[in-house]
């Protein structure tokens, strides 16, 4: 198949034969490398426990930056075929490519966006901005994962400090896995909880 969809909800394609991009491989190995990711977490889920040996705070890290990555690349190609550009058109649209791959990770995984700009991307401590209180700086080198059955969360504890509360949003990496692969990649599915909601 030479037309391959990347987003069902936004109708984003990828013409594999005619490409906006010279190079678009990174796309497919960034979704083996989240469902590699997914399908680590959702067994520790399955079993109720955590791996020792694969700290689960390195793949909430790794699964943020490689998801943000995916996602902008998508936005990418969205503004690319929408425009009918091609890569020797980038160099001159910088500004409206940056705006549009941020506001589409943004609207698909917004909790993800924010944690990875103040934990994964780099720890907000060492990065302070105006925004971020005490208490959000402190968190972002604070162990993050807790168990909430049947999934792992982070953001689950929030921080209190010089008179305010961390503002750590709080996902669970399978879930919204689960999510992407409905929009993005159904044929990448991992196994399910059956006990959801229970």
């Amino acid at each position: 198949m030479n037309v391959v969809t990347l987003d069902n909800v936004r109708n984003i394609k990828l013409d594999t034969k005619s490409p906006p991009l010279n190079n678009f491989q990174a796309l497919f190995a960034l979704q083996k490398g989240l469902n590699t990711l997914s399908h680590t977490v959702r067994q520790c889920e399955l079993n109720q426990v955590s791996y020792r040996d694969i700290p689960l705070s390195s793949m909430f890290h790794w699964f943020s930056t490689s998801s943000v990555n995916y996602l902008r690349l998508v936005g990418l190609i969205d503004i690319m075929n929408n425009n009918g550009w091609k890569s020797a058109d980038i160099s001159q649209n910088k500004k409206n490519i940056r705006n549009h791959c941020t506001e589409y990770v943004k609207e698909v995984i917004p909790e993800i966006y924010k944690w990875r700009n103040k934990v994964s991307g780099h720890f907000s401590i060492t990065d302070p901005r105006e925004e971020d209180n005490l208490a959000s700086l402190e968190i972002s080198i604070m162990p993050q994962t807790a168990w909430v059955k049947p999934y792992w969360y982070v953001g689950m504890m929030q921080w209190h400090s010089g008179g305010h509360s961390s503002e750590m949003p709080k996902w669970s990496l399978t879930v919204e896995y689960e999510k992407l692969t409905k929009r993005c990649f159904p044929h990448l599915k991992i196994n399910p909880i059956e006990e959801v909601h229970k």
